[in-house]
């Protein structure tokens, strides 16, 4: 190292003196008159305050969703260094076990490491209100929640009706960028108390305005949550990798309510169909065509079964799916992501599952202060 030093040292090239100009600023200045400078806690890129343009403004994301949050203070407030924070919450992630397949991402581990300094920024979302069409549902943690049904298509229709701009803005991404589902075509039901099946940020959105209406901080259930207020549970099974649900339970199917009384009873259907332009159903997934032909096509309920816990209603079929928080969702009978995996990795945020023969919903919840 003294040698390393010393080369360095004797080397006249670079920059030779630094000069300060003030607390903020300070000058750069090399052998031959070249000189450069360089301003505090200077950064490589302008900070991005739209960070999911150009589906959603930022007054559209509800606060429970803390991403831009933690990338403003981040880049504003953390006073350490960066990269090596983002290589230290790497190392104590693998060092205490972490595997490659549960990666969350460099954000998330970030977070992870210095969250006792940026929980400090955080409010609390709690409230005192209770909402009717809510059930109030006590978690092992302690934990109070108030959790809905699963949103309906009228009450989307409702969102709509009041923000009419958002929808404005929503085809003109889906026109002119190809980008985002057709939601017209997934929540064709005549039924409108069926649920709603929706993108991920169309999804935001309307928790942003579902919450300024009713005055609560309201949320999507973690992946924790939903197993401890569904019907489901993951035991796996050995042979299909599946997991399975745990009795007692009832079903509720065409208005009748039955009682499943046998361990890991499976009963598999379908509850969606395919419509094509004239109306006609399509058996099966539709052959492969170009996307905006694809977006035509009507993907219905049809006899729709339900369990029942917590005096909530959840679909009992692989098919149907449901937003969870961490931008993640869950294929309710399997507990699976649309591929099989279990839930944590992050889907496409822009798709209903409709290009998976599949809708997803979503359900909210919120904290109840005690």
């Amino acid at each position: 190292m003294n040698l390393f030093i010393q080369r360095i040292e004797e080397v006249n090239q670079g920059w030779i003196e630094v000069i300060p100009f003030n607390e903020n600023l300070i000058f750069l200045k090399g052998e031959k008159g070249e000189y450069d400078f360089l301003f505090k806690n200077q950064r490589d890129e302008e900070f991005k305050h739209q960070i999911y343009e150009p589906y959603l403004k930022r007054a559209d994301v509800p606060k429970f969703d803390d991403e831009y949050h933690f990338k403003r203070w981040f880049y504003f407030e953390f006073k350490g260094n960066r990269q090596q924070q983002s290589h230290q919450a790497e190392t104590e992630y693998y060092f205490s076990g972490g595997k490659a397949c549960d990666y969350p991402g460099t954000e998330e581990l970030l977070k992870r490491s210095l969250y006792i300094d940026y929980a400090k920024t955080l409010v609390d979302l709690g409230s005192s209100i209770e909402l009717p069409k809510f059930q109030k549902i006590r978690l092992e943690n302690g934990k109070c929640l108030m959790v809905s049904d699963l949103i309906p298509i009228e009450d989307f229709q409702e969102f709509l009706i009041s923000n009419p701009l958002y929808l404005e803005g929503r085809a003109d991404v889906f026109e002119q960028e190809g980008l985002l589902d057709n939601l017209e075509s997934v929540n064709a039901d005549e039924d409108t108390s069926l649920p709603v099946s929706l993108t991920w940020y169309d999804v935001m959105a309307f928790i942003s305005w579902f919450n300024r209406k009713n005055k609560v901080e309201s949320r999507l259930l973690t992946y924790d949550e939903f197993i401890e207020v569904s019907p489901f549970s993951e035991k796996i099974d050995d042979d299909s990798g599946l997991s399975f649900y745990s009795p007692p339970l009832n079903r509720t199917f065409n208005g009748e309510t039955s009682f499943i009384g046998q361990p890991n009873e499976e009963f598999e259907y379908n509850c969606l169909s395919f419509y094509d332009e004239n109306g006609d159903k399509i058996f099966g997934h539709p052959p492969y065509m170009k996307e905006k032909s694809f977006q035509k096509i009507q993907l219905k309920f049809e006899d729709v079964k339900y369990l029942e816990k917590h005096e909530l209603r959840f679909i009992d079929s692989k098919n149907f799916g449901e937003w969870l928080n961490n931008k993640t969702c869950v294929c309710c009978k399997t507990l699976t992501g649309f591929y099989n995996y279990i839930a944590k990795p992050t889907p496409v945020l822009d798709s209903t599952g409709k290009y998976k023969g599949r809708k997803t919903g979503f359900r909210l919840c919120y904290e109840l202060k005690d």
